[in-house]
Protein backbone atom coordinates (compact mmCIF):
# COMPACT_ATOMS: atom_id res chain seq x y z
CA UNK A 1 0.00 0.00 0.00
CA UNK A 2 0.98 3.43 -0.86
CA UNK A 3 2.41 5.33 2.20
CA UNK A 4 1.13 8.28 1.30
CA UNK A 5 -2.79 7.90 2.02
CA UNK A 6 -1.91 6.41 5.54
CA UNK A 7 -4.33 9.07 6.71
CA UNK A 8 -7.72 10.15 5.61
CA UNK A 9 -7.21 12.56 2.64
CA UNK A 10 -9.39 13.59 -0.04
CA UNK A 11 -7.99 12.14 -3.47
CA UNK A 12 -9.84 11.62 -6.91
CA UNK A 13 -11.56 8.20 -7.18
CA UNK A 14 -12.12 6.48 -10.88
CA UNK A 15 -14.58 3.90 -10.76
CA UNK A 16 -14.30 1.54 -14.02
CA UNK A 17 -17.29 -0.93 -13.96
CA UNK A 18 -18.71 -3.48 -16.02
CA UNK A 19 -22.36 -2.98 -17.23
CA UNK A 20 -24.97 -5.61 -16.04
CA UNK A 21 -21.66 -7.37 -15.09
CA UNK A 22 -23.59 -10.02 -12.62
CA UNK A 23 -26.02 -10.92 -15.21
CA UNK A 24 -23.96 -12.11 -17.67
CA UNK A 25 -22.54 -15.96 -18.01
CA UNK A 26 -19.31 -16.78 -15.60
CA UNK A 27 -16.88 -17.64 -19.17
CA UNK A 28 -18.57 -13.71 -20.36
CA UNK A 29 -17.81 -12.00 -16.97
CA UNK A 30 -14.58 -14.11 -16.90
CA UNK A 31 -13.65 -12.43 -20.05
CA UNK A 32 -14.87 -8.83 -19.44
CA UNK A 33 -12.82 -8.87 -15.95
CA UNK A 34 -9.75 -9.45 -17.67
CA UNK A 35 -10.26 -7.01 -20.54
CA UNK A 36 -11.49 -4.00 -17.92
CA UNK A 37 -8.11 -5.18 -16.09
CA UNK A 38 -5.97 -4.79 -18.93
CA UNK A 39 -7.85 -1.48 -20.15
CA UNK A 40 -6.50 -0.05 -16.39
CA UNK A 41 -3.32 -0.99 -16.66
CA UNK A 42 -2.77 0.44 -20.36
CA UNK A 43 -4.45 3.60 -19.02
CA UNK A 44 -1.92 4.29 -15.52
CA UNK A 45 1.04 3.77 -17.76
CA UNK A 46 1.50 7.62 -17.64
CA UNK A 47 0.83 8.06 -13.61
CA UNK A 48 3.86 6.53 -11.77
CA UNK A 49 2.95 3.51 -9.51
CA UNK A 50 3.64 6.05 -6.14
CA UNK A 51 0.79 7.80 -7.65
CA UNK A 52 -2.35 5.77 -7.61
CA UNK A 53 -3.67 2.77 -5.65
CA UNK A 54 -5.59 0.15 -7.90
CA UNK A 55 -8.22 -1.26 -6.09
CA UNK A 56 -10.34 -4.55 -7.60
CA UNK A 57 -13.91 -4.69 -7.15
CA UNK A 58 -16.46 -7.88 -8.21
CA UNK A 59 -17.78 -5.90 -11.08
CA UNK A 60 -14.80 -3.93 -12.36
CA UNK A 61 -11.83 -1.50 -11.01
CA UNK A 62 -11.05 1.55 -8.40
CA UNK A 63 -8.55 3.96 -9.47
CA UNK A 64 -7.53 5.86 -6.30
CA UNK A 65 -5.15 9.08 -7.94
CA UNK A 66 -2.98 10.47 -5.23
CA UNK A 67 -2.14 13.20 -7.39
CA UNK A 68 -4.14 16.24 -8.96
CA UNK A 69 -7.43 15.98 -10.16
CA UNK A 70 -6.79 16.60 -13.62
CA UNK A 71 -4.53 13.70 -13.84
CA UNK A 72 -7.36 11.58 -12.61
CA UNK A 73 -9.67 13.37 -15.16
CA UNK A 74 -6.68 12.74 -17.75
CA UNK A 75 -6.47 8.69 -16.88
CA UNK A 76 -10.46 8.45 -17.17
CA UNK A 77 -10.07 9.72 -20.71
CA UNK A 78 -7.53 7.09 -21.71
CA UNK A 79 -9.63 4.63 -20.11
CA UNK A 80 -13.00 5.59 -21.75
CA UNK A 81 -10.89 5.68 -25.03
CA UNK A 82 -9.19 2.33 -24.50
CA UNK A 83 -12.84 0.73 -23.80
CA UNK A 84 -13.92 0.18 -27.36
CA UNK A 85 -16.70 -1.88 -27.56
CA UNK A 86 -16.23 -2.89 -23.61
CA UNK A 87 -19.50 -1.92 -21.94
CA UNK A 88 -17.63 0.32 -19.19
CA UNK A 89 -19.34 2.64 -17.00
CA UNK A 90 -16.73 5.62 -15.28
CA UNK A 91 -17.61 7.50 -12.32
CA UNK A 92 -15.48 10.00 -11.16
CA UNK A 93 -15.33 11.60 -7.64
CA UNK A 94 -13.26 13.60 -4.99
CA UNK A 95 -13.35 13.05 -1.37
CA UNK A 96 -12.20 11.92 1.67
CA UNK A 97 -10.35 8.17 1.55
CA UNK A 98 -8.67 6.41 4.39
CA UNK A 99 -7.01 2.84 5.05
CA UNK A 100 -9.16 0.51 6.85
CA UNK A 101 -7.84 -3.21 7.85
CA UNK A 102 -10.64 -6.13 7.64
CA UNK A 103 -9.43 -9.54 9.28
CA UNK A 104 -10.61 -11.60 6.45
CA UNK A 105 -9.70 -9.26 3.08
CA UNK A 106 -6.85 -7.78 4.71
CA UNK A 107 -5.88 -3.88 4.08
CA UNK A 108 -7.55 -1.69 1.91
CA UNK A 109 -9.52 1.38 1.36
CA UNK A 110 -12.33 2.94 2.34
CA UNK A 111 -14.72 6.72 2.62
CA UNK A 112 -17.07 8.72 1.01
CA UNK A 113 -14.60 9.45 -2.04
CA UNK A 114 -14.86 5.22 -2.98
CA UNK A 115 -18.55 5.07 -2.00
CA UNK A 116 -19.39 8.26 -4.28
CA UNK A 117 -17.45 7.11 -6.84
CA UNK A 118 -18.64 3.80 -7.10
CA UNK A 119 -22.57 5.10 -7.07
CA UNK A 120 -21.71 7.30 -10.32
CA UNK A 121 -20.38 4.12 -12.12
CA UNK A 122 -23.55 2.59 -11.17
CA UNK A 123 -25.38 5.14 -12.73
CA UNK A 124 -22.95 6.28 -16.11
CA UNK A 125 -23.87 4.75 -19.62
CA UNK A 126 -21.19 2.97 -21.64
CA UNK A 127 -18.92 5.64 -23.86
CA UNK A 128 -20.02 8.33 -21.51
CA UNK A 129 -17.79 9.99 -17.95
CA UNK A 130 -19.88 11.00 -15.34
CA UNK A 131 -18.52 13.30 -12.58
CA UNK A 132 -19.25 14.65 -9.23
CA UNK A 133 -19.96 18.17 -8.29
CA UNK A 134 -16.67 17.72 -5.75
CA UNK A 135 -14.78 16.69 -8.70
CA UNK A 136 -15.88 19.29 -10.80
CA UNK A 137 -14.83 21.70 -8.13
CA UNK A 138 -11.25 19.88 -7.44
CA UNK A 139 -10.50 20.03 -11.09
CA UNK A 140 -11.80 24.22 -10.91
CA UNK A 141 -9.43 24.84 -8.74
CA UNK A 142 -6.37 22.83 -9.88
CA UNK A 143 -6.85 23.18 -13.40
CA UNK A 144 -9.42 25.44 -14.40
CA UNK A 145 -8.49 24.96 -18.16
CA UNK A 146 -9.90 21.57 -17.72
CA UNK A 147 -12.80 21.93 -16.09
CA UNK A 148 -14.71 23.78 -18.69
CA UNK A 149 -14.62 20.84 -20.55
CA UNK A 150 -17.21 19.54 -18.00
CA UNK A 151 -20.58 20.28 -18.39
CA UNK A 152 -23.62 19.95 -16.34
CA UNK A 153 -25.32 16.97 -16.48
CA UNK A 154 -28.50 16.87 -14.46
CA UNK A 155 -28.48 15.19 -10.41
CA UNK A 156 -29.06 11.64 -9.30
CA UNK A 157 -30.33 10.42 -6.01
CA UNK A 158 -29.17 7.15 -4.93
CA UNK A 159 -30.87 4.57 -3.32
CA UNK A 160 -29.44 5.87 -0.11
CA UNK A 161 -31.06 8.92 -1.27
CA UNK A 162 -28.44 11.00 -1.67
CA UNK A 163 -28.25 13.57 -3.81
CA UNK A 164 -25.68 14.12 -6.23
CA UNK A 165 -24.86 16.91 -8.91
CA UNK A 166 -23.21 15.51 -12.16
CA UNK A 167 -20.64 16.72 -14.29
CA UNK A 168 -19.70 14.90 -17.66
CA UNK A 169 -16.88 14.96 -20.20
CA UNK A 170 -18.04 17.77 -23.19
CA UNK A 171 -15.21 17.96 -25.57
CA UNK A 172 -17.43 19.18 -28.22
CA UNK A 173 -18.91 22.07 -26.45
CA UNK A 174 -15.64 22.71 -24.43
CA UNK A 175 -14.41 24.71 -27.45
CA UNK A 176 -17.55 27.25 -27.48
CA UNK A 177 -17.30 27.91 -23.93
CA UNK A 178 -13.88 28.87 -24.24
CA UNK A 179 -14.73 31.31 -26.69
CA UNK A 180 -17.73 32.87 -24.63
CA UNK A 181 -16.10 35.10 -22.72
CA UNK A 182 -13.57 36.47 -25.48
CA UNK A 183 -16.65 37.11 -27.57
CA UNK A 184 -18.89 39.03 -24.18
CA UNK A 185 -15.89 41.48 -24.03
CA UNK A 186 -16.79 42.47 -27.13
CA UNK A 187 -14.30 43.16 -30.86
CA UNK A 188 -10.70 43.83 -30.23
CA UNK A 189 -9.12 46.47 -31.74
CA UNK A 190 -5.25 46.39 -32.65
CA UNK A 191 -3.05 48.93 -33.25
Amino acid sequence: MNETVLTPSHVSVIVLKLQEFTRRPVADQTRLKAQIEALVALAIQLLPAADRIVLDAPDGVAVVVLRTPKDALDLAERAQAAAADLPVCIGVNHGPVKPAADTLRGFGLVGDGLAAGMALANVATPGRILVSRPFHEALQAYAPGRAVDLSSAGAFTDPSVRTYELFTLDRQAAPARRRRPAAAAGPRVSA
